[in-house]
């Protein structure tokens, strides 16, 4: 049997296997493809996105002014659903005081205690959550005069008259990336008269 019979006049039982070859390769292609596609979509929009937020509360006749932080959720629905989610940061933070009106700084940038529902430091852990990071910025308890918050909570010396200030935050990531925000506030003679004003500055 001459070998022209055996593989046929035109070669055809070569491109036969080699399309088989080509399809396996292809399925595991894109088996692969499936596999690595959520590493890769956590790694491009699972990066952190931090959101600063300013509030007050009254606890104990004593009004606060505080700064909150967020790892802000993935908002795109199809990849919640492919399990990407924010990645976790490590941060400080750093705040300073002036006066609005003549721009005189009342209190130069200093690093803040932050408080999260774990941890209690100057340098913290970010995941994403609902419940921001905090610290404090300000405190006027009542009958007596607003003075700036550090680390053990007392009274510093440094004391604000009844005015307007502007206060400056910087969330610092550990990648040296920086955040910043301004927000305005005024001091009040009595303690209820201490209040943000207006919405946060932020680049």
């Amino acid at each position: 049997m001459s070998l022209l019979a055996v593989v046929g006049p035109t070669g055809s039982s070569a491109p036969a296997w080699e399309s088989h070859l080509s399809l396996v390769a292809s399925v595991i292609a894109l088996v692969i493809g499936i596999v690595t596609l959520p590493t890769a979509l956590q790694m491009f929009f699972g990066r952190p996105r931090l959101k600063i937020e300013f509030d007050q509360d009254r606890i104990e006749k004593i009004t606060r002014l505080r700064c909150l932080v967020r790892n802000e959720r993935v908002r795109n629905r199809f990849l919640r659903w492919l399990g990407v989610v924010r990645t976790p940061v490590e941060i400080s933070a750093d705040f300073g005081i002036s006066e609005w009106r003549t721009g005189r700084k009342i209190v130069h940038l200093e690093r803040a205690t932050i408080v999260t529902d774990r941890q209690h430091g100057l340098h913290v852990d970010l995941p994403f959550s609902i419940t921001p990071v905090r610290f404090l910025l300000v405190m006027h308890p009542e009958n007596s005069e607003a003075f700036v918050h550090r680390d053990n909570g007392s009274h510093t010396g440094v004391t604000l008259s009844p005015g307007t200030y502007v206060a400056h935050v910087d969330i610092i990531t550990a990648h040296q990336q920086i955040k910043t925000a301004d927000h305005t506030f005024t001091v009040g003679v009595e303690a209820n008269g201490t209040y943000w004003v207006g919405a946060a500055e932020t680049p």
